[in-house]
């Protein structure tokens, strides 16, 4: 019983290893973040191209525009940006489907108001306030770890789904343009209120998402 299982376990690992590879170096993808499109905080469309270097090793490049921001939804504000994220990815496995990868993220969103803006704030207390329109900047620089494993979609093995999750870190930066000693003070989707001056802040970050890759 023993010989019989070794027998069929060696088989089956014969099988595995005689499997061809699907990727190789110099394969190019098309990929789409779906994910960007669900996204209920800051909706947005984004694709980009994947390069493999070797079997094992690729670089990549992602862009994307911002149409929504939810996070000033109360004031009724009109948001827009875009989005850049350069990679590096190393496929850990013999088929070369599972990768760890060191992404780069660049974003900045520009909120249009009409709302009362503190005039000449000293420790965010306002001295005087006017009824204007004003536009209210983020922008935040990042760095991701990332992980995922390519599930075939198709016999012909063109597409692909991309299920990736991760950890980073990132700096957010806020402040109202043309208005340096200007202060806005608004309520959130969160139910907390908010000071917008000149803020940086170090924060981490939980990227999670779905991309559909094309090979071409």
């Amino acid at each position: 019983m023993k010989f019989l299982f070794c027998v069929v376990m060696l088989m089956l690992f014969q099988n595995a290893i005689s499997q061809k590879k699907i990727f190789h170096a110099n394969d190019k993808f098309v990929r789409i973040n779906v994910s960007g499109l669900l996204d209920p905080i800051e909706t947005n469309i984004s694709g980009g191209m994947e390069y493999r270097l070797k079997d094992n090793l690729s670089v990549s490049l992602d862009a994307g525009y911002i149409f929504y921001s939810r996070y000033y939804q109360l004031k009724n504000g009109n948001s827009s940006g875009f989005l850049l994220r350069p990679a590096i990815r190393y496929y850990t496995d013999y088929y070369k489907k599972f990768y760890v990868e060191a992404e780069l993220n660049f974003k900045t969103v520009t909120t249009k108001l009409t709302d009362w803006l503190g005039k000449d704030c000293v420790n965010n207390v306002r001295t005087y306030e006017e009824f204007t329109t004003f536009k209210i900047r983020k922008n935040i620089i990042g760095l991701n770890f990332k992980s995922a494993y390519l599930i075939n979609l198709s016999k012909n093995n063109k597409l692909w789904l991309e299920p990736y999750f991760g950890l980073g870190i990132k700096q957010r930066m806020e402040f109202i343009l043309n208005e340096p000693a200007s202060c806005y003070r608004f309520g959130t989707i969160f139910n907390r209120q908010n000071i917008v001056t000149n803020t940086k802040e170090i924060q981490a970050s939980f990227p999670l998402g779905l991309r559909l890759l094309i090979k071409i």
